[in-house]
């Protein structure tokens, strides 16, 4: 019973033994982690995410991006080993090594997604990109990873509010409007004091009054006859910049005729100037691109589109929501006159000026990218072998038992190029035999979208793992002899 212990014993320090030394040398794990350009980025700014792969052998990976679309819009999707694919249709990111030619062995950095932190996004909010139900391939196996995740925060402080809600100077008649910082009134030369009242929007904002650059605390001025008197109001946010309101008051000199004083303003023979405030809407109503086809939005800023090379120029056609605003197209930072864009091979930068009648500006951005011209170059047929790739193999007999077909035309009727029909019209004899050292390459053809390529098994693998297995069946089989030897040894 001790013999048949100590033997049983032995075989377990074997087995674990082995164990230890197959999981040092086969037990290669897969990883991927998400990080971000910036820990902290503005509103309006771009941050990109970068996608870390490790393993051995990876050929290709997939999960499910998901991120807040009211925060953030994904820009553009890049791949950083040049011969992968990566694309992101439908918030599924997928990449794949179309030739299974170049996995990832160690870590490597597969591609880079650009995001753009939209505009109105408060300071101080987190933001959060994952990558769920990750997986990524290797020869033999798949690596189910969860999910992987990257966050950031929006730096800034929001935006101060600088308007005021209310203002007002008495003896004078005006229509105020927030957005409308300057303005002019007349009084008679009886007035000679005015009272200014401005209220800000934000309570916490300081309100300055001056006249002729003089602080004027309680808002109380003292005009000049016959001459302008110019009031400013300055509103000072606790964060932020300020923001200046003017009032020129012009006072009658003493002599003149005097205005009948009236809540109507005076009627007089220059042409009125509108009270109304000037209209600060920037906003396209519709943008559209010929041979494009997007999704508008008024709000969204960034577009790219990809054409082929046939197309040569794009029409752009844009409408402000305004009838006051007025539209300006540039072509890579030039002013281009109408409405039609040449482009060239590469990326083409579209832009969409509109200024809003108070002068506020707003652009949107087109990016076109155009294919080159593949049509020169030759293509590359495989029905047609190279003789130099063809190695002469001494196993291909030359019979002269060959029957001689009168169906060969003569040298003169032999067809040219054009007249060679397709490689699948062509009889293939089985009457050949292909040499040995012949190798047929199969072609590769690309992955479709939303699909993981998983490659062949290699026969390398295979052979690895079998001289293993076989090498732990010998190591158990020496060690059963050698606890025997042992308690034999013992016995004797």
């Amino acid at each position: 019973m001790k013999k048949i212990a100590k033997i049983l014993l032995c075989c377990m320090l074997t087995v674990g033994l082995l164990w230890t030394v197959r999981t040092a040398c086969l037990g290669v794990t897969a990883n991927a982690s998400l990080s971000a350009s910036a820990a902290t980025v503005e509103a309006g700014q771009t941050v990109s995410v970068i996608l870390n792969v490790s393993g051995d052998s990876i050929y290709g990976v997939s999960g499910q991006l998901v991120y807040n679309k009211d925060l953030l819009t994904l820009q553009r999707t890049e791949k950083l080993i040049s011969a992968w694919d990566v694309s992101v249709n439908n918030n599924r990111l997928f990449a794949a090594d179309n030739n299974l030619k170049s996995p990832i062995k160690g870590t490597k950095t597969l591609c880079r997604l650009t995001f753009k932190v939209n505009s109105g996004v408060a300071p101080g909010s987190a933001i959060t990109v994952s990558l769920q139900n990750l997986s990524l391939s290797d020869v033999s196996r798949e690596y189910s990873l969860g999910t992987k995740s990257v966050t950031f925060t929006v730096n800034g402080t929001q935006a101060a509010d600088n308007k005021l809600s209310s203002l007002s100077v008495s003896n004078t008649t005006f229509k105020f409007s927030p957005n409308l910082m300057e303005y002019d009134a007349e009084v008679p030369y009886s007035v000679s004091q005015v009272k200014v009242e401005a209220t800000p929007s934000d309570s916490t904002a300081t309100v300055i009054i001056r006249y002729n650059g003089v602080p004027a605390p309680d808002g109380v001025v003292t005009l000049r006859e016959g001459k302008s008197n110019y009031i400013s109001v300055e509103v000072k946010p606790v964060n932020g910049t300020s923001r200046t309101y003017n009032v020129q008051v012009t006072r009658a000199a003493a002599g003149t005729s005097e205005p009948p004083v009236s809540s109507e303003p005076p009627v007089s023979s220059e042409p009125p100037v509108s009270s109304q405030p000037l209209s600060d809407n920037n906003l396209l109503k519709e943008l559209s691109v010929s041979d494009l086809t997007f999704l508008f939005s008024p709000n969204l800023r960034e577009y790219d589109a990809t054409v082929e090379h046939s197309v040569k120029t794009v029409t752009v056609t844009a409408e402000a929501q305004d009838p006051t605003a007025t539209i300006t197209l540039k072509y890579n930072g030039t002013t281009v006159e109408g409405d039609t864009v040449t482009l060239r091979d590469g990326a083409n930068y579209i832009a969409v000026v509109v200024q809003a009648e108070n002068g506020a500006t707003r652009t949107y951005n087109i990016e076109i990218k155009r294919n080159k011209d593949t049509s020169s170059e030759p293509p590359v047929s495989s029905d047609i072998p190279v003789s130099s790739d063809i190695p002469v193999s001494s196993d291909v007999p030359v019979s002269s038992d060959l029957p001689v077909s009168s169906d060969v035309p003569a040298s003169s009727d032999i067809p040219t190029s054009s007249d060679v029909p397709a490689s699948s019209d062509l009889p293939v004899s089985s009457d050949i035999p292909v040499s040995s050292d012949q190798t047929t390459s199969e072609p590769t053809s690309s992955p479709n979208p939303g699909t993981v390529v998983r490659p062949k098994k290699d026969l390398s693998g295979l052979v690895m793992h079998t001289a293993y297995i076989g090498g732990m069946v010998l190591c158990l089989l020496a060690g059963c002899l050698l606890g025997y030897f042992i308690c034999e040894r013992r016995k004797d």
